[in-house]
């Protein structure tokens, strides 16, 4: 069937030097060996989403910037508003050719399906990192005019806490921004984000 009810949105990567994407199945790495999964991007991933394909699980996110030694040792969930979650038994430190994973069932389930995303930043393309908010105007260099933007508040309380994501197809400008929460069914609202430049 067809839905007519309203407006879509869709995004479309493509696999490249800032992203890739690979299927694998979990082991449990019950033993306490990694499960290493190798990817394409030639580089190390700074983010990636992880979805377990044969049950209804959260996603699993790991991202270079959620702690400043040992980032492998955290995760978010894509599909909820929670601050991050020390857990040691997610991730290993990933590498240029391999993401490597513990025994968390919600990343390496055993036996389980797995599907993964990787992200890692392009000069000129992409870039994935962070920043301390302050309350007031701040400006964050990506050296490049951004067309698409994820925020995520990893700290705190609170629903401010969501997913927030705005691009400049469904109106990203100076004044009222268009954003959709990846960690909430809600339609598009909209509220002053700040500017790409």
């Amino acid at each position: 069937g067809t839905d007519t009810s309203g407006s879509y949105t869709g995004w479309l990567w493509k696999r490249h030097a800032g992203m890739d994407v690979v299927t694998y199945t979990g082991n449990g790495s019950s033993s306490g060996d990694t499960n290493k999964i190798p990817h394409g991007l030639n580089q190390v991933p700074e983010m990636v989403w992880i979805k377990n394909r044969n049950s209804s699980t959260d996603w699993g996110v790991y991202h270079k910037d959620l702690h400043s030694s040992i980032p492998e040792k955290y995760y978010l969930k894509l599909n909820t508003n929670a601050a991050r979650t020390y857990e040691d038994q997610t991730f290993d430190s990933p590498t240029a050719t391999h993401f490597n994973l513990r025994h968390n069932a919600l990343v390496n389930a055993n036996n389980a399906n797995f599907i993964m995303f990787l992200f890692s930043s392009v000069s000129g393309i992409s870039k994935v990192g962070s920043y301390t908010g302050t309350g007031s105007t701040l400006t964050i260099t990506t050296g490049f005019q951004p067309r698409f933007l994820i925020i995520k508040k990893i700290s705190g309380s609170g629903a401010n806490r969501n997913w927030y994501v705005l691009d400049t197809v469904r109106g990203w400008a100076a004044g009222n921004d268009k954003f959709l929460l990846l960690s909430d069914d809600d339609a598009e609202a909209d509220n002053d984000m700040g500017a790409p430049t």
